[in-house]
């Protein structure tokens, strides 16, 4: 992009938008409709979710945690009389992340998808943790 002096954008795009990306340009450049470049200052990052302007993990989780219903629950899961591999369980669930048939699946292994306890639904965690019936009983 570049502005003339008199601080109005000037798009040069490489290409022509495909039409499911005029919208989102269209977004963008009303975004920059009041913004102005000033020649004279240095460019500067500024981190916009700290006062300071400077990056912080925190802020970052603090961000992130805003999109979560509940925020995860670092101090049940991350406790010194919880095992490690339950931790650690804990975790790789709440993420979606144990290796279950359908994560296999995700990363490209050739595997009939059916849970082994109750042989009626798909292996998932969600299935596993919260809806088969077997599971329950166990």
């Amino acid at each position: 992009m570049h502005s003339n002096e008199g601080g109005t954008w000037f798009p040069i795009f490489s290409r022509s938008l495909n039409g499911w990306e005029v919208e989102t340009v269209e977004c963008f450049l009303s975004r920059l409709q009041d913004k102005a470049v000033v020649v004279e200052e240095e460019d500067k990052l500024l981190w916009a979710a700290t006062k300071s302007g400077s990056f912080s993990i925190k802020s970052l989780y603090s961000i992130l945690e805003v999109g979560r219903v509940e925020p995860f629950p670092s101090n049940g899961v991350w406790n010194a009389w919880v095992p490690p591999k339950l931790s650690f369980f804990a975790w790789e669930a709440s993420w979606g992340k144990v290796l279950t048939l359908d994560q296999l699946q995700r990363r490209g292994w050739v595997l009939a998808n059916r849970c082994s306890l109750c042989y009626a639904h798909e292996e998932s965690i969600d299935h596993i943790l919260l809806h088969c019936e077997k599971a329950r009983v166990l």
